[in-house]
C-alpha cells in the first residue's frame, strides 16, 4: 500500500437530506481540485463495491482524551492502514492538504490549532479513520449500511436495464 496523497478531513455532525455517510459526516473543503473532481466518489464506489471485505475495528492508538481511534478498512490491509495512520500521527507522510489529525494525538499548545475534525478519509487507499466518541460507531455502521444498501439497488436496476 502506497502513503497516501489525498485524505479527506471530516466532522461528524447530522445533516438534514442526506443518506449514509453524508447524513452524518460534514467534509471539509479542502482547497484542492482533485478533491471537487471525483476522487471521493471514485473512492466511494471502491468501497462500497468490495465492502463485504471491509471490517470495522478499534484500534491501540489513542487521541489526547485517551479515546481509542477506530478504523474502516480492508481485513488484509490492517497492518499497512495502522503504519499509515501511525505515520500521519506524527506528520510523517506529506500530504495535499493539511488534516489536523496530528493534534488529536496530541494537544497543541497553540489556542488556534485546536482542531474540530474528528474523521478522516484515505481517498487514496480507500480507508476511513474517526474517533468513536458519543454514539459514532453506531451512527458510522447505519450509514454504511444505508450506503451498501442504496448502491446495491441502484447497481441491481443498472444491471436488469
Amino acid at each position: 500500500m502506497d502513503n497516501p496523497w489525498l485524505i479527506q478531513r471530516g466532522t461528524f455532525q447530522r445533516r438534514e437530506n442526506k443518506i449514509g455517510i453524508d447524513h452524518i459526516i460534514s467534509f471539509d473543503y479542502m482547497g484542492s481540485a482533485e478533491f471537487e473532481f471525483g476522487a471521493l466518489p471514485e473512492s466511494f464506489e471502491r468501497i462500497m463495491v468490495d465492502n463485504a471485505s471491509y471490517e470495522l475495528f478499534i484500534t491501540d492508538i489513542k487521541n489526547s482524551n485517551n479515546v481509542p481511534l477506530m478504523v474502516y478498512c480492508k481485513t488484509g490491509e490492517k497492518e499497512d492502514v495502522l503504519r499509515i495512520i501511525r505515520k500521519l500521527s506524527t506528520n510523517s507522510i506529506r500530504l495535499k492538504e493539511y488534516i489536523t489529525f496530528q493534534y488529536r494525538i496530541k494537544k497543541s499548545e497553540y489556542s488556534w490549532n485546536k482542531p474540530k475534525e474528528n474523521f478522516w478519509w484515505d481517498i487514496d487507499n480507500d480507508f476511513m479513520f474517526f474517533f468513536p466518541a458519543n454514539n459514532r460507531v453506531k451512527l458510522f455502521e447505519d450509514a454504511l449500511r444505508e450506503n451498501v444498501k442504496d448502491f446495491q439497488e441502484k447497481n441491481a436496476t443498472v444491471l436488469l436495464v
